[in-house]
């Protein structure tokens, strides 16, 4: 037993000399110096992140914990700068095993290793002071400056990023932007990387092709740029600057690839990722970007999860205020709806487009505007596969999704013409469907019921007395940029007649057979005559339409530089608009007296 406790002694004595072997490791360097703790240092720049009308010459400086300029010969600053080259194919420019162009490279963090494709190295050393400065005459320029501290060869605490709006002298952030400018800086590997670009068709694409010869090329054939979910997401930084100027948020996040067949589109849709892993501070966007947003009980919404800059692609090129502009009449018609407000975007410091920043549409939007956990959350939408439209299922169970799917065929099948509307209500909010029906008719959206459809559920323990805990479907517009064609076009025999792939229950089967109801009868023709008499007149079109489009007018400049067009094409598309608030009203309530 005596010799049983002395060895236990010496095991506990060697364990306790190897975790002190480790700590002494963890605060010296390989060669024995003392290395203070990473976070008693930070990289402060002589001109804080922002808009500056004039180049400047910018100094880095290392300070402790007391805020103290640190003078020790063995810490130093390391740094990268983005690529001040036009957003053009330059000679020589690196490409993909694919045949994309790294357009928007750069954006490294500073490694001793980091060289271009030409060999050069581009992580310099911090000697002296950098000139951040604007090489054109035309348009502001973004500089982003990403430096670390090193020591013995190793980099010490976070990757510090600084991003510079250049102007060209105009002291005016107005003069230069019309909207809010978001800067996104990541890896160039994290875009083109043959195995992890998001950006490219990629190794995807080259395994498909490898190993299904006989599969023809679609939107959906399977592609970097394609693939979802977390394992699709990539470290970033952006930077929010506000209209008037001001960088009001800087934060590392997530970055991917959104939309559906827009990912094919040369100016992808991307979703950003608040997490916790990202940033020392917030797993969250933790500002107010939507000015007119609030929650159902009408707190104004100031974190955000996820936040998606939408590319309008079916719009792209066109007015490019399409889908916005109807999400935001559709707020005013109080229909649910997607928040969102126009912004410019740059990648790496190159121009990337004029887009969309838009809140996400998804369980943690349902939570922030309603106070559900999101953990109780069924959401159904509909995904076109090779032009075969069929509901999938977002979040929840494939029990909820099955639940969705025998609902809907429910409301098709039950003969409700003497029935009381409160069995209707059992299953959906009458109120949240009609709205959505009727305003989607309305502005004329050929692509939905078949398509764009978003339903939501709690399914949780039922309180009525908390809005949405009934346990009843919802719906949410989303993706409304084919609205606003044809004001003459007759949607109600478009939705009523269309169908679904495999049988599938499609939402105008649902309104055809409800609308046998009395009662669900009248409070339809109710609310949308409402609409055209009384919530979205003439001038009510007209005066959202002429301010969605004095938005844009600024930074509609550098898109057409970058993407062509003219302002005779735009305003023509405006006037389309116009028009449409002319006739639309007329025709929907001659339609109306149809109906039966």
């Amino acid at each position: 037993m005596r010799a049983y406790k002395i060895a236990l002694k010496s095991i506990f004595a060697l364990i306790v000399l190897l975790l002190t072997v480790i700590f002494l490791i963890s605060i010296t360097g390989s060669n024995g110096e003392e290395v203070k703790p990473e976070h008693t240092y930070r990289i402060v720049p002589s001109y804080n992140p922002g808009f500056y009308p004039h180049d400047l010459s910018l100094s880095l400086y290392i300070l402790n914990e007391d805020d103290e300029v640190v003078d020790d010969k063995d810490l130093e600053i390391l740094y990268t700068m983005t690529n001040h080259n036009a957003r053009t194919p330059q000679k020589g420019e690196l490409i993909t095993k694919t045949g994309e162009v790294y357009m928007f490279s750069g954006g490294k963090e500073p490694d001793y290793e980091y060289m271009d494709f030409a060999g050069i190295r581009k992580t310099y050393k911090y000697t002296k002071s950098i000139d951040v400065i604007n090489t054109s005459n035309n348009f502001p320029r973004v500089v982003v400056v990403r430096a670390a501290i090193f020591a013995d060869g190793k980099k010490h605490g976070r990757t510090q990023t600084y991003t510079y709006i250049i102007g060209t002298g105009i002291e005016d952030f107005a003069e230069h932007f019309g909207a809010m400018v978001v800067c996104i800086t990541t890896d160039e590997k994290n875009l083109y990387g043959y195995e992890e670009g998001i950006m490219i068709k990629g190794a995807t694409y080259d395994f498909t092709k490898i190993n299904n010869p006989q599969r023809d090329e679609d939107w959906w054939y399977p592609k970097n740029y394609n693939q979802r979910g977390r394992q699709w997401e990539r470290k970033a930084h952006v930077d929010f600057f506000e209209s008037d100027g001001t960088l009001v948020l800087s934060q590392d996040c997530g970055i991917r690839t959104a939309g559906g067949t827009s990912r094919n589109a040369f100016i992808k849709s991307l979703k950003l990722i608040a997490r916790r892993e990202y940033t020392e501070h917030t797993g969250t966007f933790d500002y107010e970007f939507f000015d007119d947003l609030r929650d159902h009980y009408g707190n104004r919404v100031k974190r955000f999860e996820k936040l998606v800059l939408r590319n309008s692609v079916n719009d792209d090129g066109g007015s490019m205020i399409r889908d916005q502009l109807i999400n935001d009449l559709g707020a005013y018609a109080g229909v649910d709806h997607q928040a969102g407000r126009p912004c410019v975007v740059y990648m790496n410091g190159k121009y990337y487009s004029m887009m969309t920043l838009k809140q996400s549409l998804d369980n943690d939007n349902i939570e922030t505007r309603y106070h559900i956990n999101k953990d109780m959350l069924a959401i159904i939408t509909i995904q076109s596969d090779f032009f075969q439209f069929r509901y999938r299922l977002e979040s929840g169970t494939e029990e909820d999704f099955n639940s969705y799917i025998k609902d809907m065929r429910k409301l098709i099948n039950t003969n409700y013409a003497n029935k009381d509307i409160s069995e209707m209500e059992e299953i959906i909010d009458v109120d949240n469907f009609i709205k959505y029906m009727a305003f989607q008719i309305y502005i004329v959206n050929p692509d939905w019921p078949h398509n764009n459809v978003m339903a939501w559920k709690y399914t949780g323990p039922v309180n009525e007395s908390v809005y949405g805990m009934d346990g009843k479907w919802r719906f949410v517009l989303r993706d409304l940029d084919f609205g606003f064609r044809d004001p003459s076009r007759n949607m109600f025999e478009t939705v009523m007649s269309g169908g679904l792939y495999n049988n599938e229950p499609h939402l105008g089967q649902v309104l055809k057979n409800l609308l046998r109801n009395k009662e669900f009868n009248r409070r339809f023709k109710e609310y949308m005559t409402k609409l055209c008499t009384e919530i979205l007149t003439e001038e009510v079109l007209t005066e959202y339409i002429l301010n969605a489009k004095e938005e844009r007018v600024q930074d509609m400049k550098m898109y057409r530089f970058y993407f062509g067009g003219s302002d005779l094409q735009w305003n023509n598309l405006i006037n389309e608009f116009l028009d449409f608030a002319k006739q639309r009203n007329r025709h929907v309530l001659n339609q109306l007296k149809n109906l039966p």
